[in-house]
C-alpha cells in the first residue's frame, strides 16, 4: 500500500486554511470599504448597480470560502481515517489535488476581484 506522509498533508492543509483565513480577512476589509463608499458617496458618478455587483461578489466569495474550508476539514478527517483504516489512497490523493487546485483558483479569482474593485475605487490618500 502506498504511504501518505501525515506531516506533509497536515502542513498543506494548514497552509490552505491560512490562505483562506487571509482571503476572508481581505474580503471583510473590501466589504467595509464598499460600505464606506456607499455611506460617504465618495464615487457619486458610480452607479448603484456596480456597487451592488461588488457586494454580491464579496458575499459569493464568503460562501465559497466557507464551502472550501468545509472540504478541507473533511479531507483532514479523511487523512486520519486513511492512516488508521487504510481507506482508498487514490481517492484521497485525487481530492487533495482538487483542493490544491480549488485553493489556487480561489486565490486567483479573489485577486482579480480585489484588483478590479481597487481600480474602480482607489483608496483615497491624504497629502
Amino acid at each position: 500500500m502506498l504511504q501518505i506522509n501525515r506531516s506533509d498533508i497536515d502542513g498543506q492543509i494548514s497552509d490552505w486554511l491560512d490562505v483562506l483565513d487571509g482571503l476572508l480577512e481581505e474580503n471583510i476589509m473590501l466589504k467595509h470599504r464598499l460600505s464606506d463608499i456607499v455611506i460617504r458617496r465618495l464615487h457619486s458618478k458610480c452607479s448603484l448597480e456596480i456597487l451592488e455587483a461588488y457586494q454580491n461578489s464579496f458575499i459569493n466569495k464568503d460562501a465559497y470560502l466557507s464551502l472550501l474550508r468545509q472540504d478541507i476539514r473533511s479531507q483532514q478527517k479523511l487523512a486520519s481515517a486513511l492512516l488508521h483504516e487504510g481507506t482508498a489512497y487514490y481517492s484521497f490523493m485525487h481530492k487533495q489535488q482538487k483542493l490544491q487546485y480549488d485553493v489556487a483558483m480561489m486565490q486567483a479569482q479573489f485577486s482579480r476581484l480585489k484588483d478590479a474593485f481597487e481600480a474602480q475605487f482607489p483608496v483615497a490618500t491624504t497629502t
